[in-house]
């Protein structure tokens, strides 16, 4: 059983509810790690293609991940990114940049738990 820890960028509430199994909890945190990388490579080269319509889907695609960890402070982000019509190509560049950042923090919180699961 997890420690009630607060933490800042991640919030276990939704994931202890679905199971306070500790390996179906390092299994979703896995998830959620490998799905960083993907999401990231596919906003860069949506970015690169100067795409609009594609930097919305990847936004929007990275919205599962965090939500099973209550990873909530990039979804006004996200949502204003996917609502706005004339939205401008360096808005997504701060987004990526803020998304980098958060998934660093994020990952440094994770460990954390980790840590405190049972191996």
């Amino acid at each position: 059983m997890l420690s009630k820890t607060i933490y800042k960028y991640i919030n276990l509430y939704y994931l202890i509810q679905m199971s306070d199994d500790d390996d179906f909890m390092r299994e979703m945190i896995e998830i959620y790690r490998s799905q960083v990388p993907i999401i990231l490579a596919m906003l860069e080269k949506q970015y690169s293609l100067k795409n609009i319509s594609g930097l919305r889907d990847a936004a929007h695609k990275s919205t599962g991940a965090m939500a099973v960890l209550g990873i909530t402070c990039l979804n006004e982000k996200i949502n204003y990114l996917e609502e706005t019509e004339n939205i401008l190509l360096s808005e997504f560049a701060t987004f990526i940049q803020s998304y980098i950042f958060t998934c660093n923090e994020v990952n440094k919180e994770l460990d954390l738990v980790l840590q405190e699961l049972k191996p």
